[in-house]
C-alpha cells in the first residue's frame, strides 16, 4: 500500500489506501486502520461504507489541494510532499515540478497512449482513467520522453498513484 502524507489544517497525516477486491478498500490514516467499501457514481462522487455507515462522498482535485465534502461539511486537503518531484497530470504545465504524471482521480486505467522510449510533447495524450463511465483523459505537463509506465490497460489505481514517469 503506497502512502502519501496529506496537510489537514496545521497537522499532516500520512494515508494509504488499496483496492482488495471491486469495491472493497484497505486504508490506514497514520496508525489506524479503516476497511470498509466504496462504490463509485458518477462525476467524482463515491458512496463510501465505513462502521456500517454510509456517506456520500464528492472529491475534486486541484493542483496539490484536495477538497473532499462529506455529511454537509467541505475539507481541504493539501499534499505534504511531492515525492520524487511527482506533479498531477492536468495538462495545463503550471505545476510541474516533476518527472511523474499521476492519476488525477481513482478508476480503472482505459488506455494507455505511449509506450516506454517514446518521445511526447506538452498537450499530447497520455492515458485516459475512468471512474463510473466518465472518462478522464490526462495530457503531457511537457514534453520529454517516456521512462516507465507503471500501469496497463484495465488496472485500477488509486487518486495521485504515478502511471507515467517522463524524463527531459
Amino acid at each position: 500500500m503506497a502512502t502519501k502524507k496529506f496537510q489537514y489544517q496545521h497537522s499532516t497525516y500520512a494515508v494509504g489506501f488499496s483496492e482488495k477486491q471491486s469495491s472493497q478498500f484497505e486504508s490506514h490514516i497514520d496508525d489506524e486502520a479503516l476497511n470498509g467499501s466504496i462504490l463509485r457514481l458518477p462525476g467524482n462522487q463515491q458512496l463510501l461504507q465505513l462502521d456500517g455507515k454510509q456517506y456520500r462522498v464528492t472529491t475534486v482535485s486541484h493542483g496539490d489541494r484536495i477538497f473532499v465534502h462529506v455529511a454537509g461539511k467541505t475539507f481541504e486537503l493539501r499534499r505534504a510532499e511531492r515525492q520524487g518531484g511527482a506533479f498531477s497530470g492536468t495538462g495545463d504545465g503550471d505545476d510541474v515540478t516533476g518527472n511523474l504524471v499521476e492519476t488525477p482521480m481513482p478508476g480503472k486505467i482505459l488506455k494507455l497512449f505511449v509506450d516506454v522510449g517514446q518521445e511526447v510533447e506538452k498537450g499530447n495524450r497520455l492515458f485516459i482513467v475512468e471512474a463510473m463511465k466518465m472518462e478522464n483523459e490526462v495530457k503531457a505537463p511537457r514534453g520529454g520522453v517516456i521512462k516507465a509506465v507503471n500501469f496497463a490497460a484495465g488496472d485500477l489505481v488509486s487518486l495521485g498513484e504515478p502511471v507515467v514517469e517522463l524524463e527531459p
